[in-house]
């Protein structure tokens, strides 16, 4: 890339945001409807601010155009300037790349980071998908709201990080089918720690936090950068029911939720799964 390219490169995407806000902001002014290439550019710049949010070093427009192998960088500023329409093959490619909900990258429906869409019938069923996608960690997260809702978030790379579309309640406020899934939870990380040796880590944040993140509406690595909660090891502490690995003394550093679904999830496994 020559010495002005790479100037050129660098002024456009600093002044990228403030071109298309500007742009829109007239349109809403004068109660214009955006065009659909207006509006897919301004989605493709709102997801790459989102994905930069909380980064020391924010992706650029070069970076990315050397991701998608353009032989010029001005083809993709052209698609997030509006100036040009992207094709459908490269929204979807984008959207795979980055788990991008593509309903919403293209036709503007549902949330940014809704984009796993499988159903699963319980929670250990998640992991063919696990093994599919192969994360690089494994960050099982926990609302810190009285049901505890429970949900997994995969990063297979630096730029890429994907929740699972599929949740459970982690307290003591569960049935029969609760129970299940709390077993069925525990089941999980003991096959991904102690069998697969896969990197697991915990994190227990705010409600409303967790509640943007499993709907989608937020990057998932925005709570691993802000650190929206403690990181720590009670998924693996909650596995250990008969204190084979010590994990009993851990129990006092965790709330209530995790104390209930222990104690349901011990008496469930020791009546209905051990001789």
């Amino acid at each position: 890339m020559g010495l002005l390219e790479s100037i050129g490169s660098g002024l456009i995407t600093n002044l990228l945001s403030y071109t298309i806000k500007k742009k829109f902001s007239k349109h809403t002014f004068n109660n214009e409807k955006p065009t659909e290439v207006n509006a897919i550019s301004k989605r493709l710049t709102q997801v790459l601010e989102l994905m930069n949010d909380g980064r020391e070093e924010a992706l650029t427009i070069a970076q990315l155009s050397q991701m998608f192998q353009f032989k010029k960088i001005s083809k993709l500023e052209k698609y997030f300037l509006g100036q040009k329409e992207p094709s459908i093959e490269f929204l979807k490619e984008f959207s795979a790349k980055f788990a991008i909900n593509s309903k919403w990258l293209i036709q503007g429906q549902e949330e940014p980071f809704k984009f796993d869409q499988e159903h699963y019938s319980n929670c250990y069923d998640c992991i063919q998908k696990i093994h599919e996608l192969n994360p690089t960690t494994i960050y099982f997260i926990r609302s810190d709201s009285i049901c505890g809702e429970t949900c997994i978030l995969l990063e297979i790379n630096e730029y890429h990080f994907l929740i699972l579309n599929h949740s459970l309640h982690f307290s003591g406020q569960v049935g029969w089918g609760g129970s299940c899934e709390l077993a069925s939870f525990r089941k999980l990380v003991m096959k991904l720690i102690l069998e697969e040796n896969f990197l697991t880590l915990g994190l227990v944040i705010p409600k409303r936090k967790f509640s943007d993140l499993y709907k989608g509406k937020i990057y998932p690595n925005t709570i691993l950068k802000y650190k929206n909660g403690k990181i720590m090891h009670w998924h693996d502490d909650f596995t250990d029911i008969h204190n084979q690995r010590c994990g009993y003394q851990y129990h006092n550093k965790y709330d209530q939720n995790f104390k209930d679904a222990f104690r349901i999830t011990k008496s469930h496994i020791e009546k209905y799964e051990e001789p």
